[in-house]
């Protein structure tokens, strides 16, 4: 009987933290066990195309993630916490051949999955408008990052990716009726010159 006991303690112990773990998971869908023997290498891209940004201007940033293999990864994690500065943001996803996206659009910060067989990419355009009262001179950095949940990566190094851009004073633009002033005002002095 005190055997007998020993084995019930012991698989009621087993089943609680079985259960425990089965609840991590689903609370927490970055938490998994990969199998070495399985990899995908996945990988991450970041730009807006620029090195500045000025206060009130919209910027587009584009964001690629790929699997390099050589196994598929299945429901990988992206997330990318956009900058305080933001507003107005939004942001699609578009799967090539062999990749799904979880979700296809969004609003704010991205928290999402993607299934990629090797070689596939997943492209993110993201969205937003720079703060008009920025501070000149500041730098603006936004990152992205794509985690393995189900699947071996055999390489972490590459699955983070960020841009920077430094926020300058934008540019004076005359208004149009100063303008046309402007150009009457030349185009006078022109007259006067000549009739002198």
């Amino acid at each position: 009987l005190a055997g007998q006991g020993g084995v019930v303690r012991a698989w009621s112990a087993y089943r609680a933290m079985r259960n425990a773990l089965a609840w991590s998971f689903l609370l927490s869908p970055a938490i998994a066990f990969a199998d070495p023997a399985i990899s995908g290498d996945l990988n991450i891209s970041k730009t807006d195309g620029a090195i500045t940004a000025v206060p009130g201007a919209t910027i587009i940033y584009t964001i690629v993630v790929g699997n390099n293999g050589p196994d598929p990864q299945f429901g990988a994690r992206f997330t990318d916490d956009l900058p305080s500065l933001f507003s107005s943001d939004s942001w699609t996803c578009l799967a090539s051949s062999g990749a799904v996206c979880y979700h296809s659009s969004g609003t704010g910060d991205i928290n999402t999955f993607l299934d990629l067989l090797s070689g596939s990419t997943a492209t993110f355009t993201l969205t937003g408008i720079l703060d008009a009262a920025a501070t000149v001179g500041i730098s603006l950095t936004n990152t992205a990052t794509i985690e393995a949940v189900s699947t071996f990566d055999p390489n972490p190094s590459n699955n983070t990716a960020s841009d920077t851009d430094t926020v300058i004073a934008g540019s004076s633009v005359p208004e149009p009726a100063t303008l046309a002033l402007f150009c009457i005002g030349l185009a006078g002095l022109g007259f006067a010159r000549r009739k002198g």
